[in-house]
């Protein structure tokens, strides 16, 4: 429904079949058009997660990821408030 929250949880994970590193990652949410972030946490990174386009996505900025190591963090979006129930057959 409309204004409702959603909680969405993100794990990146850096598999053991990589020999290196990852650095300086940028994870990007695109969210559907519906919803809308309004809050964000950088979880288990110390670098900044801008909420862009209006709360259209959420960027996460990971500076180094270790071999067979996870990345998780989590934002939460609303359900805009245009959003309608959708009944077959039903025109609105």
């Amino acid at each position: 429904d409309a204004g409702d929250l959603i909680r969405y949880n993100v794990t990146v994970t850096h598999t053991g079949a990589s020999q290196a590193f990852a650095y300086d990652m940028t994870v990007t949410a695109t969210l559907p058009t519906y919803l809308r972030a309004v809050s964000a946490e950088n979880g288990s990174a110390e670098w900044p997660y801008p909420i862009v386009g209006g709360g259209s996505a959420v960027q996460f900025a990971v500076g180094e990821l270790n071999t067979s190591r996870s990345y998780e963090t989590s934002f939460v979006a609303v359900v805009e408030d245009w959003i309608r129930p959708h009944i077959q057959g039903v025109v609105v």
